[in-house]
């Protein structure tokens, strides 16, 4: 902002008036606060706990998302740890003014990253199970999860089988089976048989047979 000064007298000699003014100037002010202060109405004041401010500052900053600044003159914030995360942008210090405003992230969520403003949902095939993940883990073989953000993976059905990370699980072909919770499937043994997705195998019937294993059916006995 610019100033100046006009000056107005009276020449009471001839009733006249003579105005003078300045050229504009703008005002300073010597501030030599050091980093974590403020220039205050009385001098350098601290900052307050959740901002912070740099060298020569007339006002503090709050402290933004993902950040925390837990003492008073501070010169900069300190960074939520991974797992964790603070949204707040920087509306109140008083969000920002312990290492108890980063929250722990949900089950089924995670922050890789210092100074996270909020976490991700696990992807299809992976969970986190509990609070306060860095990562998430992938289903193990057996196991699946076709949803995001979850805390937990699902075991597979008997008569199907998954690998890892997988998103859901495979039938085993005609001629396998498999019980609950498998990465793969077994063969039928000779004499028995099963069609896709079996649970168990079935042995042949009266009058048939199978002399191979992972046999989707038995063949007629023949006459003779």
């Amino acid at each position: 902002m610019e100033y100046y000064i006009r000056l107005t007298c009276d020449d009471n000699d001839d009733s006249s008036v003579v105005v003078l003014e300045t050229d504009p100037f703008m005002l300073t002010f010597n501030n030599s606060c050091a980093a974590g202060k403020y220039l205050g109405d009385e001098g350098c004041v601290d900052c307050p706990a959740g901002s912070y401010s740099g060298y020569a500052a007339f006002d503090c900053i709050n402290c933004g998302s993902g950040l925390y600044s837990p003492t008073t003159g501070s010169s900069s914030c300190s960074t939520c740890p991974t797992g964790k995360y603070l949204s707040d942008a920087g509306n109140l210090a008083s969000l920002h003014d312990s290492a108890d405003d980063c929250t722990a992230c949900e089950s089924g969520k995670y922050a890789d990253e210092l100074g996270s403003s909020s976490c991700t949902s696990c992807s299809a095939g992976q969970n986190a199970n509990g609070t306060g993940a860095e990562s998430c883990g992938y289903c193990i073989p057996g196991r699946y999860q076709p949803a995001t953000g979850q805390d937990d993976c699902i075991e597979c059905n008997g008569g199907s089988y998954s690998g890892f990370g997988f998103t859901s699980c495979s039938d085993c072909a005609a001629g396998n089976y498999s019980t609950e919770g498998s990465s793969t499937c077994s063969r039928c043994e000779a004499g028995t048989y099963s069609g896709s997705g079996a649970s168990s195998c079935s042995a042949c019937e009266a009058g048939k047979y199978g002399d191979e294993k992972s046999q989707s059916s038995c063949t007629e006995c023949q006459g003779g």
